[in-house]
């Protein structure tokens, strides 16, 4: 599913802004505005480390390679820059975060899925608008194309409703993860497909994301990270290889809403 382009009424979005500022929560010594260019990097290493094992299921940390580390501080840096103005600054995009949690969270814990996944989605996927609509027809906070939202009993009336098309999403990845078994790397497979489709997610990843053995860490990661197979065929477009990075960055925004400006407690945990 492809990003969306963001549509928030301005009333929600107030709404968002004062439970964002009203919500207490941690902050850092340093924010990431603050931190130098190598405390940025090591920054993205650890966080991106912890939000991976969140994001796969386990719990248990990644390793994160020199060139995973960059291809998620150059999301990161973008999803954060301050050429990000008005609704799309990356407080706004917490603040409506915040909003939505609750019911993101619900979803995803009665699917029996890390809730840090159903945040990182939609912020993925919309920066958490909530009837965001994209050039290809995709609509809502977890932009659901109107076929695929009816698979998961999301019907064109509710593509808009936070509540339904989070229960969908949840849903969705379920059936993905079921695609792709493998414990190493098949939930974050599932994340890809949820972007790509399954036809896309299986020519390009498909037989490494049911492996459970040693190598299948490495190869998914050189197909995310170069498009390329083991025989250097082209397999995934640039568009599949951003999606995991800046499904990373999302999540180490989410997770650590203190250390980009806004005082909350992870928004998993909301």
């Amino acid at each position: 599913m492809r990003r969306g382009i963001l549509a928030i009424p301005a009333v929600l979005m107030m709404v968002a802004t004062a439970a964002a500022l009203a919500m207490p929560g941690p902050m850092p010594p340093k924010t990431y505005k603050e931190m130098s260019s190598s405390e940025r990097s090591a920054f993205v290493v650890e966080r991106a480390r912890l939000v991976g094992g969140d994001l796969r299921g386990d719990g248990q940390s990644i390793d994160v390679s020199p060139e995973l580390a960059r291809a998620i501080r150059v999301q990161l840096d973008g999803l954060v820059s301050e050429k990000r103005k008005g609704e799309r600054a990356v407080t706004a995009i917490l603040a409506r975060g915040i909003a939505s949690a609750p019911v993101i969270n619900a979803a995803f814990r009665a699917a029996r899925l890390p809730t840090s996944l159903g945040i990182a989605l939609a912020m993925s996927e919309s920066e958490f608008s909530v009837c965001a609509v994209s050039p290809s027809g995709a609509r809502g906070m977890f932009q659901f194309m109107p076929k695929t939202g009816e698979r998961f009993g999301l019907d064109a009336d509710a593509l808009c409703d936070i509540e339904r098309s989070a229960t969908a999403a949840a849903a969705y990845h379920n059936s993905l993860k079921a695609l792709f078994p493998g414990k190493s790397v098949g939930p974050l497979a599932a994340a890809i497909a949820y972007n790509t489709g399954e036809k896309a997610a299986e020519a390009s990843f498909g037989e490494i994301a049911r492996r459970d053995d040693a190598a299948a860490a490495e190869d998914f990661w050189r197909v995310i990270l170069t498009g390329l197979d083991a025989s250097n065929r082209t397999v995934l477009g640039p568009e599949g290889q951003a999606y995991l990075p800046r499904l990373f960055a999302c999540a180490i925004v989410a997770e650590t809403p203190g250390a980009f400006g806004v005082a909350s407690s992870a928004l998993s945990g909301l």
